[in-house]
Parts: structure tokens; C-alpha cells; sequence
């Protein structure tokens, strides 16, 4: 199998294409909209309908919905007739797309666009360890919610209130007997008791739950093990979780201390050391759609990439892909902040 190939999205004579690592063009520009790559492919606008493509920039799939312009960000789904009939995009998980098929509901396609579980669904989630929770439309007013495998057969009957993806064996999910939420196991057993307003998924260990309005995180064993103390939250990833207290985000550790303070509007994730953090833009009139600047931070909370960008990737092999401005060229840095290549 080819390996797959880190690309990004680049503008070009207001079309859109993607460039490779070096800053050269792999897939032409001539598209209208693109989106990031997931599992080797992506999601674009060709000739005004939403389609897949692979990392050649062939089509796979065509979904038959089009696009329309709006104000405010990120893709929407519209029909012929100019119906919104898709509330987000789905990207590939483990070999499988949700696709949404009018009155018949979601469906999932594998990569070479055969849908392999046949809509169905009033309500799914991506596929993870092997599974997905996926609601019969029959039910969509009390969302009754099980979980498939990648062939679309139940795996655990439908049964719950609300579920979502299984991460490091557990999944949370609502009862629906219960206001609370608590986890299963793969074989839909109770491990973590209802004992949470809200409820996320597992990562690195700890998963980030909701008690009175305020965030913490539990273990595996339903232990609160970070005290809910914070407004807002995000998973683990490398070591570190987003928090926000007030207005602010920042990081805390494994143990729950303050690793950088809340001084940012909004933040990334850690990848390879380093995290986009981003401060509100001075002159939003200037810029309305993107009111950001974004810089990266070290683990110690310094910034050592300055916050002047409106756009950016996370590192990956040494990489990120920035711009100075929203549709301006693309500019390879390294984790210093050094130019290593600016597109053409």
C-alpha cells in the first residue's frame, strides 16, 4: 500500500490545490473549497458539488450535494433544490466515511466510495476500535442509540439516550433512565457509574466529565482524579489538556497542575512539543471571518514562534504549514519559526 503523503491545502489563482511537504503543488488547483486530509483522503468542491478525492486528487465518491456560500465558517451540506441536509462533514475513520442520504439517513462508505452499510441512521458517530454508535431513525426523537461494527451489524442493541465513540475500551453514553452519564465497556457493560452532567471520551488514561458546570477529568475506575474546577476542557494529548478558566485558555499536566496559565483566546493541541495557541486580532473589522492571530507555544508555556499568523497547521515530521495572511501563499517553518519554504 502507498504510503500516505502529509499535504495541505494552498490557494492558487483563487482556486484551491494541495501542497506536499516542500511546498510544491501534488494536487493542482482547481478546486473551490478544500478541506484537510484524513486518512488519505479529503473533502473538496469540484464543479460546485462536495466530493472525496484521494491523495491523487481523483474523485471517489461524489456525495450530490453543493455548496453554497455563507458567513460564517465551516462546510455545510445543501441538496439540488438548496436544503440543508448534512449538520457537519465526515471524514474517514478506520476505512469508513458517514455519508448522509436524505430520508434515508446516514450511511458509511469505504475508501473506494461503496457504501458498505447502507443509510439507515438517523444519527452516527466515526467509526473507532472497530465500532461506531449510530441511532435507528425510528426512534429519533428519544435517540436510541447502539453501537455497529464496520459491516453494520449491532454489536450492542440500541438502547441508550445518548452515545458516542468507544476510546481505550470505554465509551460514554446516557441511559435512559438516567439525566446522568456513565461508561460501557465493548460489550455494552456498566463500568463507570452515571455520575456526570456531561461526559467525554478516554485519552491518554483520563477522560474530561462534567459535575455542576465545571470540568475535571476521571480515570479509567471513575475516580475524579482532577477536581472540576475549570469552565471548559479538552482531552489529553502528549501529556497536556486545554483548560480555560474565565475567559482564558491554558494547559494543565497528567496531575492536573497549571503547566502554562490561561492567557490565550483560544489553543491547539501539543504535537511534537509545540502547541498553536491564538490571540484575538486587534482590527477585527479588517477581519471578521478570522479574528485570530496564531503563534506556538512550548511545554513550558513560552511562546517561541510569535503569534502573527492567520493560519496554521500542527507540526508533524518537523513541518507546519503557515500563512501570514488568510489567502495568502503557504510558508513551511520549522520549530524554530525559520522559513524553510515559501509557496510560488
Amino acid at each position: 500500500m502507498e504510503a500516505m503523503k502529509m499535504l495541505y491545502p494552498a490557494l492558487k489563482a483563487g482556486m484551491w490545490g494541495y501542497i506536499d511537504s516542500v511546498g510544491n503543488f501534488s494536487i493542482q488547483a482547481r478546486f473551490d473549497r478544500a478541506e484537510e486530509f484524513h486518512e488519505g483522503f479529503s473533502l473538496v468542491v469540484l464543479n460546485d458539488e462536495w466530493c472525496y478525492i484521494d491523495q491523487k486528487g481523483s474523485p471517489v465518491f461524489r456525495t450530490g450535494f453543493t455548496n453554497q456560500p455563507r458567513e460564517f465558517s465551516g462546510p455545510v451540506l445543501y441538496d439540488k433544490d438548496g436544503w440543508i441536509m448534512h449538520r457537519s462533514m465526515r471524514h474517514f475513520y478506520e476505512g469508513r466515511a458517514a455519508v448522509w442520504r436524505g430520508n434515508s439517513g446516514y450511511g458509511y462508505i469505504d475508501s473506494g466510495g461503496i457504501f458498505v452499510i447502507s443509510p439507515q441512521f438517523s444519527e452516527v458517530d466515526d467509526f473507532s476500535e472497530g465500532v461506531a454508535a449510530a441511532a435507528v431513525p425510528e426512534e429519533r426523537n428519544c435517540g436510541n442509540w447502539g453501537y455497529i461494527d464496520r459491516e453494520g451489524n449491532w454489536i450492542i442493541s440500541p438502547q441508550f439516550y445518548y452515545a458516542r465513540h468507544f476510546c481505550e475500551g470505554l465509551a460514554p453514553v446516557r441511559w435512559k433512565e438516567s439525566i446522568l452519564l456513565g461508561y460501557i465497556d465493548r460489550i455494552g457493560k456498566k463500568i463507570i457509574e452515571p455520575s456526570f452532567d456531561w461526559a467525554w471520551s478516554f485519552s491518554e488514561g483520563l477522560a474530561q466529565v462534567e459535575v455542576d458546570s465545571n470540568h475535571g477529568y476521571i480515570d479509567q475506575s471513575g475516580r475524579i482524579v482532577i477536581f472540576p474546577e475549570f469552565e471548559d476542557a479538552r482531552r489529553f494529548r502528549n501529556g497536556f489538556a486545554a483548560v480555560r478558566l474565565g475567559k482564558q485558555w491554558g494547559f494543565i499536566d497528567a496531575e492536573g497542575r497549571l503547566a502554562t496559565e490561561p492567557q490565550f483566546d483560544a489553543v491547539g493541541e501539543f504535537s511534537e512539543g509545540l502547541a498553536q495557541v491564538f490571540m484575538k486580532n486587534k482590527d477585527t473589522d479588517a477581519y471578521p471571518y478570522y479574528p485570530f492571530k496564531v503563534g506556538y507555544i512550548d511545554t513550558h508555556g513560552n511562546v517561541v514562534i510569535p503569534i502573527r499568523y492567520e493560519w496554521s497547521t500542527s507540526f508533524h515530521a518537523g513541518l507546519a504549514v503557515v500563512r501570514e495572511a488568510i489567502w495568502g501563499p503557504s510558508i513551511g517553518i520549522d520549530r524554530t519559526g525559520q522559513c524553510l519554504w515559501k509557496q510560488a
